[in-house]
């Protein structure tokens, strides 16, 4: 039972942020990455707040606690920053399967640091899912003809996102258990500290560039996106939060929720006409394949 409500959990996640993904195509070009994640956890806010008035619990606050928030909240923005900073300097083929590791070290993390106990069966499943993330992530449309410095830059950031991701996931999933009740008003004020931190850097470059500080987009036609991302960021932070929280299997959560490329993939073929390359295509069969292995 507890496998199928980490698989639950995860696929939640995957569905939840692989949306979220495929209508944040719709902004880019028209907002930056900074004022696009601060919209996205406030909107994200507005379901969490929601679902905490059916669901009260009381959470434990004092000023560890306080402080601990602070750093995860930091953290979690700093790692989407560093992969979008990453993204305007180099190319999506390479650096969003290098980003997609993050599910790797996060399983690692887990297993060695916390001690989640992995049967062998499992390494597999998990193993055949994240080489399935990479290959979706991955594109080698004209990487031959790129010389090394190119296919390097913005490997830095990515990289440093990455880990940063890879650490933070096993992180959160111990807090929550660690705060037991109160598991969703943490993640609301996780939240909040994002946005403060957002709101802050917007400010401090604003300044820095000598221009006019702008929070608000002034395209009319993001608006809509920016609720979508935000409603479904929201309910992948609300699965992957509560297998976290129910479950011991942090590496199923991890691996399952780092998929969120399959959706995006799936319905930019649908929607947006986008072909599939055959390593896309490979890719999506491990990770089915994967969740197979895990489901026997």
């Amino acid at each position: 039972m507890e496998l199928y409500m980490a698989i639950t959990a995860g696929l939640g996640g995957m569905f939840g942020w692989g949306l979220a993904d495929f209508f944040a195509k719709k902004t880019v070009g028209k907002i930056d990455a900074t004022r696009t994640l601060l919209w996205m956890q406030f909107f994200g806010i507005i379901p969490l707040c929601i679902y905490l008035i059916f669901n009260w619990e009381l959470a434990r606050i004092t000023p560890p606690i306080i402080f601990f928030l602070l750093l995860l909240g930091i953290g979690n923005v700093s790692a989407y920053l560093l992969f979008y900073r990453g993204l305007e300097k180099g190319l999506v083929s390479i650096l969003s399967p290098v980003f997609a590791s993050q599910a790797a070290v996060a399983v690692l993390v887990s297993a060695f640091f916390f001690k989640e106990t992995i049967e062998p069966v499992r390494w597999i499943g998990l193993t055949c899912s994240f080489l399935g993330i990479v290959m979706v992530s991955f594109q080698f449309q004209g990487l031959k003809e790129l010389s090394a410095k190119k296919l390097t830059k913005g490997l830095p950031e990515v990289l440093a996102g990455m880990l940063i991701f890879g650490f933070f996931f096993p992180v959160w999933d111990w807090f929550l258990k660690y705060q037991g009740q109160g598991w969703v008003l943490s993640t609301i004020t996780l939240r909040i500290i994002a946005m403060v931190f957002l709101t802050i850097l917007i400010y401090i470059v604003a300044r820095r560039k000598k221009i006019q500080p702008k929070i608000k987009p002034e395209e009319k036609n993001v608006w809509t996106w920016l609720i979508l991302i935000g409603l479904f960021d929201a309910l992948a932070s609300l699965f992957a939060a509560w297998g976290y929280r129910f479950t011991t299997m942090t590496s199923v959560v991890i691996i399952f929720s780092a998929a969120f490329p399959l959706p995006t993939i799936i319905l930019a073929r649908i929607f947006l006409k986008e072909k599939l390359a055959l390593n896309q295509v490979i890719g999506v069969a491990a990770i089915v394949g994967g969740l197979i292995i895990l489901a026997l």
